[in-house]
């Protein structure tokens, strides 16, 4: 359980009544990813192993960059809490713009879809980037 951020601020979330709000479950890895990937590594003084490596690894020049990019982002993914392993990755480079798409699996057996870049298909987040990540209803494996 964690305090449940704005998805499109980054805020906390307060409830009506000006309390603090909770997640858990799939929505707390959801949000767990969606932090993940929206930070630059080593911008947490804390611990700055955390986050992407976007300016050098993912939009980084030279040969082999797609494949540096897509280690990169499976590692963050995979090395979230909750996150149990990649069902599908599909990935496309168009110009200089990589776009992925994903399913991962959750510890709790949910499947969460997600994606990155230009055709993901939707809106910008806080970071520039276009980013989405959301619980499949219904879609549960073992």
């Amino acid at each position: 359980m964690d305090l449940r951020l704005d998805p499109d601020t980054g805020d906390l979330a307060l409830s009506d009544a000006g309390d603090l709000q909770l997640v858990s479950g799939g929505e707390e890895i959801v949000q767990r990813l969606r932090l993940r990937l929206s930070s630059q590594r080593g911008e947490w003084l804390l611990n700055t192993s955390w986050g992407v490596d976007w300016m050098g690894t993912v939009l980084g020049k030279g040969a082999g960059r797609r494949t540096l990019a897509e280690a990169e982002l499976k590692r963050v993914i995979l090395g979230t809490p909750g996150v149990a392993r990649l069902l599908t990755w599909s990935s496309s480079l168009v110009g200089r713009e990589l776009a992925v798409r994903f399913e991962a699996l959750t510890d709790a057996g949910e499947v969460l879809e997600g994606g990155i870049g230009g055709d993901a298909d939707v809106g910008d987040d806080n970071s520039g980037m276009g980013l989405f990540l959301t619980l499949l209803p219904g879609r549960r494996r073992a």
